[in-house]
């Protein structure tokens, strides 16, 4: 497991458990106590977790926001993660054998990629270090990088030429996300850098999935890049509100929520 998705998962670990000593985090995780304190000494100056007598636990402080302004991949990793997780695992149980998928940037569509059987022939397009690294380890997955210039906040790799390579790749399914969902002012995102990547993808797919947790909805991020009537399908939890439920039944668009 990379550093990124073994981050992911402790916060996880910790949310479930309601907290875990040193010891038991390193025996779950298969890896030294010094490994694990370090990425706890991480997770604490992200205020995502409290580190106590040698024991962390989840910071439920719900005042804690790391705010859009400082966006990092690795802080959103730690928001709605078991929700997340869910989608991912949901959302890779419709690849099937032999497809060529797309997987956008984000946290939601790299639960996805770790959730990616092992014993199907896939072809895989990215563009992000965190997604890359979950699935480079997978037999049966052929890959294929749109790489660029490194953007470190959002692990992601952009540039005309990536973009140019993703409009002529042909995929059965793209998996998107989102910062912001809106029925007035539709899809969004973080960074202006990230919107030729996502409607490149878009354009090149049969299917058009978008995956978000539903703390996503009615929010608008400060980058337009896709009108929700662009896809196909959405995958969200079941914490969807009753008015999106109903939005979306006037809609062509397929809901799942898991």
């Amino acid at each position: 497991m990379n550093k990124i998705g073994r981050l992911n998962n402790i916060v996880l670990y910790l949310k479930e458990h309601n907290g875990a000593s040193i010891k038991e985090l390193a025996t779950a995780f298969n890896v030294s106590e010094m490994t694990i304190r370090r990425d706890l000494t991480l997770l604490e100056s992200k205020h995502v977790i409290k580190l106590v007598h040698g024991a962390a636990i989840f910071n439920n402080d719900d005042s804690v926001s790391f705010g859009e302004v400082d966006y990092d991949l690795l802080n959103e990793s730690s928001k709605q993660s078991l929700e997340k997780l869910k989608i991912g695992q949901f959302a890779a149980s419709l690849v099937e054998p032999n497809d060529t998928i797309i997987l956008d940037t984000g946290t939601t569509t790299e639960q996805i990629a770790h959730y990616l059987p092992t014993n199907m022939p896939l072809t895989v397009l990215c563009y992000n270090m965190n997604t890359l690294m979950a699935i480079s380890n997978k037999p049966n997955i052929n890959i294929i990088f749109a790489g660029g210039y490194y953007y470190k906040n959002l692990q992601l790799f952009q540039s005309p030429e990536g973009v140019k390579m993703i409009r002529r790749i042909r995929a059965n399914k793209a998996f998107i996300s989102a910062s912001g969902v809106s029925q007035k002012l539709g899809v969004t995102c973080v960074e202006q850098i990230e919107v030729d990547t996502k409607q490149a993808a878009i354009s090149s797919s049969l299917s058009k999935i978008l995956v978000f947790d539903s703390s996503k909805l009615d929010k608008i991020g400060p980058s337009y890049f896709a009108q929700i009537t662009d896809f196909d399908a959405i995958i969200t939890d079941n914490n969807i509100p009753e008015d999106w439920i109903e939005f979306l039944k006037t809609t062509n668009i397929k809901l799942y929520t898991v």
